[in-house]
């Protein structure tokens, strides 16, 4: 198991993998969503450590079929969008039709943080 050590006023903090993996399994939204029947608050994320190279793939190609050209797909909210939907295993049409605009970022920002381990 692999471990981040982090230091805030002179506070030693050894964060294991495990630690980072619970952050990921409750991703709180800023308000209920209706969706499908039932009523989303927060999203398990976690399954984001167990998508492959295929699943980046994919999400490219999603994002190339909606005509979206880009240099790097990990900054771009269309991908960050299917690779969350995947990780979730829920419908991009969650992600892109029905999360408002704070709740997006927040979900980009998750995926982004998990491609340039800025957790």
């Amino acid at each position: 198991m692999s471990e981040n050590i982090k230091v805030q006023d002179n506070v030693v903090e050894v964060i294991t993998e495990e630690d980072i993996k619970e952050e990921y399994k409750h991703v709180k939204l800023s308000k209920v969503y209706r969706f499908e029947g039932k009523e989303i608050s927060e999203l398990d994320m976690s399954g984001i450590f167990d998508l492959c190279v295929e699943d980046m793939i994919a999400a490219q190609k999603m994002i190339n079929a909606d005509g979206t050209v880009t240099v790097l797909p990990e900054m771009d909210v269309g991908y960050c969008m299917n690779i969350a939907a995947r990780a979730c295993k829920m419908p991009v049409e969650f992600f892109r039709k029905t999360l408002n605009m704070k709740d997006g970022i927040t979900i980009k920002s998750k995926v982004t943080s998990f491609f340039f381990g800025e957790e």
